[in-house]
């Protein structure tokens, strides 16, 4: 949570908001269709994996799961 003027928000992780990107677009199947966002690779290659890896057993997708592991693909390939 960050609190800024006197309001407070709540601000997901890089390694979560990913994985909700993911799961909303569906169309994203392949490592290759991550090509077309042109993601800066260099600072998704910060991530920090176990954690993503955490997130994504919350998330209980077979389907979301093979996905992430084709973005972990993308940005270390």
């Amino acid at each position: 949570i960050i609190t800024y003027q006197n309001q407070a928000y709540k601000i997901a992780d890089i390694e979560k908001a990913i994985l909700d990107y993911i799961y909303l677009n569906k169309d994203i199947t392949i490592s290759s269709d991550f090509i077309s966002l042109r993601w800066n690779k260099e600072i998704f290659k910060k991530i920090d994996v176990p954690i993503f890896k955490k997130y994504l057993q919350l998330f209980n997708s077979s389907t979301l799961k093979k996905r992430a592991e084709q973005f972990l693909i993308y940005i270390y390939d």
